[in-house]
């Protein structure tokens, strides 16, 4: 977790980042060519690292597309300079190389088209061309000791190449795991929206259905609020969302791990458990009084909700249809002898 956040950290810096380390590449540079006597690169750089230090100090003002259309001029540019005092094989056709990969790695998740980013990667493509065929001796051939710094500047460029390709490449993996974290969690989302009341969090019709067909034999309860729409005119929709929800709750966490229950549609709902045993009828026994026995708290009043229900079982010889009718005929049995009571077929 602790490796995750850090390079989370990295992969949200990484404009500061690459700003950063092309500044100080820069200013080794200048250091370095003054050093071997070449003013006009070493002049290049220090105007480079105070292009670096204005990009700094702007830092979010300058979009990201524009900083790294900038990066993409400035490096190609620096690459040819030099190419042409050092020659082709001193290690400067590797940052051409460096910023082609980090114009797609750097950019994951862009809202830029890949149109865009080849049209900034057109500099880098010409510079290693350019690099790679460079007809002219280096101009600075002539320093009795042009192979050390050759060798030095080689050395540089490898270095900073390796160190910028691991960078690019470590923030491009950050950033697709985040990615396919964010598209693992929508889907999971997606998924439960697809499966799940929005309101009760209980199984739609839908995944009901299908549960219901998994199962070779089943009690079916099937019940509702009682007065439900009184309740709505007397206290508001938001109190009846209320009580669906906290009624829901109630019942869910009486029922057995294998039972599976669902908002059947408004203020209706069905259960149903794979088995047809003393236990079970029991629970579907209990079912009212854990709703009667407490009152629900309406802006704090409370107020005294009942459910009315019907109860049926399945056998092979009878589809679901007719066991939910039955159930739901049981159910309307309940309402007109009384309410808050669950109804049992007769042969029970």
């Amino acid at each position: 977790m602790k490796v995750n956040t850090f390079f989370n950290q990295i992969a949200k810096q990484k404009n500061l980042i690459l700003v950063s380390s092309l500044l100080i590449c820069h200013i080794l540079l200048s250091v370095f060519f003054f050093l071997i006597h070449c003013p006009i690169a070493a002049i290049y750089n220090i105007f480079s690292s105070v292009f670096y230090i204005v990009c700094l100090l702007l830092g979010k003002r300058i979009p990201d597309f524009r900083l790294l259309a900038m990066c993409s001029l400035e490096i190609p540019v620096y690459s040819i300079l030099i190419t042409a005092y050092l020659g082709n094989l001193s290690g400067t056709i590797i940052f051409p190389f460096a910023m082609l990969c980090g114009n797609f790695l750097f950019t994951v998740n862009s809202k830029h088209s890949l149109k865009s980013y080849l049209i900034i990667a057109i500099p880098s493509i010409i510079s290693i061309f350019l690099i790679a065929i460079w007809p002219a001796p280096p101009i600075l051939l002539s320093l009795n000791n042009f192979i050390f710094i050759n060798y030095i500047h080689r050395m540089f460029s490898v270095t900073i190449g390796v160190l910028s390709l691991l960078y690019l490449c470590m923030v491009n993996h950050q950033e697709l795991y985040l990615a396919n974290q964010m598209n693992k969690n929508f889907i999971n989302e997606l998924e439960f929206l697809s499966n799940h009341d929005p309101l009760t969090k209980l199984y739609n019709r839908r995944s009901m259905l299908k549960l219901i067909q998994e199962m070779p034999v089943y009690t079916l309860i099937m019940f509702d609020i009682d007065d439900f729409k009184k309740l709505n005119d007397t206290y508001g929709h938001e109190a009846g969302d209320l009580v669906l929800t906290e009624i829901s709750k109630r019942i869910k966490s009486d029922l057995p791990e294998n039972a599976a229950f669902s908002r059947w549609g408004g203020e209706e709902f069905l259960i149903a458990i794979p088995e047809q045993t003393d236990t079970v009828i029991l629970c579907a026994s209990k079912i009212c009084e854990t709703i009667s026995k407490t009152p629900v708290l309406i802006d704090e009043t409370p107020v005294k909700v009942t459910i009315t229900g019907g109860v049926s079982f399945s056998n092979v010889n009878t589809d679901f249809k007719k066991t939910l009718s039955l159930a739901d005929k049981l159910l309307y049995e309940g309402k007109n002898s009384g309410k808050n009571k669950m109804v049992f077929p007769e042969t029970y």
